[in-house]
């Protein structure tokens, strides 16, 4: 039995070698120009599942104001010149609160240029994007800066909006 099973797992590995199942074949060459830039950093971070011609890297950060923000950085397989940054669910916002919190949106907005606050109804949570124009060679650093600073105004502009909400 045990010879099967190693078999079968052989087999399986083959596989996944042949189709490039592993994750790391799957990289483009903008994410891993990324990750590489990420090394020197010695950040934790994970491939998340996503959709085809997508790659989804996540991390999670500790701020000084908010105990864990979650950015996700969207690379997309035919737009080498792009990366997406995503902090989904920084805060949880109550109905009665939505107008004061559209208002902060928009100051936020204007505080905060790099990126923009937005309110998904759906989670009814407020969520932080970032876009940023890259070149395939210079995609890794600029991505990483962008990173640094959409983690910096998530950890300013949480303790504002959680104000806005509790007030």
């Amino acid at each position: 039995m045990k010879c099967v099973k190693m078999a079968f797992v052989s087999a399986l590995l083959a596989l996944c070698a042949a189709t490039g199942c592993f994750a790391e074949e799957k990289l483009f060459a903008h994410t891993k120009a990324f990750l590489a830039a990420l090394e020197k950093d010695g950040l934790k971070y994970r491939v998340a599942e996503s959709e085809a011609g997508r790659n989804d890297i996540m991390f999670d950060f500790r701020g000084d104001n908010v105990s864990t923000i979650t950015v996700t950085v969207v690379f997309v397989k035919d737009e080498p010149n792009l990366a997406a940054l995503r902090a989904w669910n920084l805060v949880k916002v109550p109905e009665n609160k939505l107008p004061k919190v559209y208002e902060l949106l928009s100051r936020l907005g204007r505080d905060y240029k790099f990126c923009k606050f937005t309110y998904d109804p759906t989670e009814r949570t407020v969520d932080v994007y970032m876009e940023l124009i890259t070149r395939p060679e210079s995609a890794g650093e600029v991505a990483r800066e962008g990173l640094s600073r959409m983690v910096d105004i998530c950890d300013e502009a949480y303790p504002i909006l959680m104000k806005a909400i509790y007030e």
